[in-house]
């Protein structure tokens, strides 16, 4: 109909990474009555879309899986010449967004923290119950490095434990804080805002430092790692625990164009609780310094289905090997005790996490 006075409407849409979101995007226009943008197509021009998408994923002829892909369906509609639906905004690929650190300020990411690490994930699956054996062991105070939101250190107050959270992301340390106040554990759990490389505390005599889920390993630099332990070091009584969680590298994320265990999560923003989904776009590896560099596109949306708040935000981490990691410790003061692959205490093993406990010698 588009010579006899109508004009195409046009869908637009992103093809991300998987084709799994295309169909995604697929049962997004079957239930046309939760998209504003495609409440007002007609039901022949609706039909149309939806069979020519349905097409499209059937016999492989779906856009290229590239997340750096701008796609359009053109669906034919009724509308005259003049009547169109409002444009949707441009989708850009999240390295040519303005991009900012996981915890610059109070990020998408910072925001639904709580809610993306709300689950039992097996990296870290029986830390807690390993940090307060080794608080009961060790005695007096915990400083744990890398508090963040309290997940651990709220945990490890209420069995008893005195708690010195350490974090430089006041977002985070203001989430921990209100969880500490709602479960009236603030005389157990101290937080202080500091660099874990240059930290310098009143108490010098901590029974164990611990630091978990993988908080190390964003510090990009054997310098930074080391200058970190030298700290940890001066805040431990002779003869005090250190307890480090990192990821063991398995070769296969570490490769050009690799992408990750995780590469897409859902959760809720606790600001606004509107759902928030996070899709890795690009990794970028530095294999000489050992480091990798994500970017992340962060998304709220309204209850229309519209994005209502985006971010990219960006991640960096180092990997260190086991017999790496040993030797630094050994170089920075500590004589290590025990290394497991998991919170179970199984033996070191290749491509899962490296746990650490090594005392001040």
């Amino acid at each position: 109909m588009e010579g006899a006075g109508f004009t195409p409407v046009t869908v637009q849409y992103e093809h991300l990474r998987f084709e799994q979101n295309l169909r995604d995007w697929l049962e997004t226009v079957r239930r046309r009555d939760t998209c504003s943008q495609l409440q007002s197509i007609s039901d022949a021009a609706y039909a149309a879309g939806v069979r020519r998408l349905e097409r499209e994923l059937a016999d492989g002829s779906a856009p290229a899986t590239r997340s750096d892909h701008l796609c359009l369906v053109t669906i034919r509609g009724d509308k005259p010449n003049g009547g169109h639906l409002s444009a949707p905004r441009r989708w850009m690929p999240a390295e040519e967004l303005p991009h900012r650190p996981f915890y610059d300020g109070a990020t998408l990411h910072v925001r639904s923290y709580d809610s993306m690490n709300s689950g039992d994930r097996p990296v870290r699956r029986g830390d807690v119950s390993f940090y307060l054996d080794l608080a009961r062991r060790a005695g007096g105070e915990v400083l744990e490095i890398g508090v963040g939101t309290g997940r651990v250190a709220l945990q490890l107050a209420k069995a008893g434990v005195r708690v010195t959270g350490l974090d430089l992301s006041p977002d985070m340390l203001a989430i921990a804080a209100e969880k500490a106040a709602a479960s009236r554990l603030v005389e157990r759990l101290r937080l202080e805002r500091g660099d874990m490389r240059n930290f310098d505390l009143a108490t010098r005599d901590f029974g164990l430092v611990i630091v978990p889920y993988r908080a190390f390993q964003i510090l990009l630099t054997p310098e930074d790692q080391f200058a970190a332990l030298a700290a940890f070091r001066r805040h431990l009584r002779k003869g005090g625990i250190l307890a480090l969680h990192l990821f063991d590298p398995d070769l296969r994320f570490l490769l050009p164009g690799a992408t990750g265990p995780v590469d897409r999560a859902r959760c809720v923003d606790r600001s606004t609780g509107r759902t928030v989904e996070a899709v890795l776009e690009t990794a970028l590896f530095d294999h000489v310094n050992q480091t990798r560099r994500d970017l992340w596109r962060y998304r709220t949306f309204a209850p229309d289905g519209t994005i209502a708040e985006e971010e990219a935000l960006e991640l960096s981490i180092r990997w260190s090997f086991r017999w790496e990691m040993r030797h630094l410790l050994q170089f920075a003061g500590f004589a290590v005790e025990a290394e497991f692959s998991d919170f179970l205490g199984s033996p070191p093993a290749y491509g899962k996490e490296q746990i650490w406990v090594a005392r001040n010698s």
